[in-house]
């Protein structure tokens, strides 16, 4: 990670100390820890470079994370959210096996997606772009909502 990825989650982490610390502690009863993907596609590499990282790298350790977690029974979980984007396009491109696998960590859920497609900056888009992108979130919610496990 470089030093820029550094300071920013370095960033993110001392601001959320601060607010936590400014409510009473005797008030928290659950701290959410919430995995995100933040997809910039073309500006860390080539697009295409990206792309594939995330299919060959990205998301199968994800599912390896959240298969030894379920495995060990800890009770522990790791569900990572990624943009529709990617996980249609792992449906689409990846070995049989491999999107077997995906689905059954998405009917357990623990591969989830955004409501758009990849990280986007809704200042300039207009109304076609953001129905084009939940669009797809929409045909994923289609095809995986009868089969989702509720959250445990």
């Amino acid at each position: 990670m470089n030093l820029l990825k550094r300071i920013a989650v370095l960033a993110v982490a001392a601001l959320s100390l601060l607010a936590v610390h400014a409510q009473s502690r005797d008030s928290i009863t659950t701290v959410y820890v919430i995995f995100k993907t933040h997809l910039d596609v073309g500006f860390t590499d080539l697009s295409s470079k990206v792309e594939q990282n995330y299919l060959n790298e990205f998301i199968p350790k994800a599912l390896d994370v959240a298969e030894r977690l379920r495995a060990d029974r800890s009770g522990e979980r790791y569900v990572w959210t990624t943009g529709a984007w990617l996980v249609w396009e792992y449906l689409h491109q990846a070995p049989p096996a491999d999107v077997k696998r995906l689905e059954r960590a998405i009917r357990r859920g623990d591969i989830v997606w955004n409501g758009v497609p990849y990280t986007v900056e809704s200042e300039v888009m207009n109304r076609a772009l953001f129905e084009g992108g939940l669009a797809l979130s929409a045909r994923l919610d289609k095809r995986y909502t009868a089969t989702l496990s509720p959250p445990r």
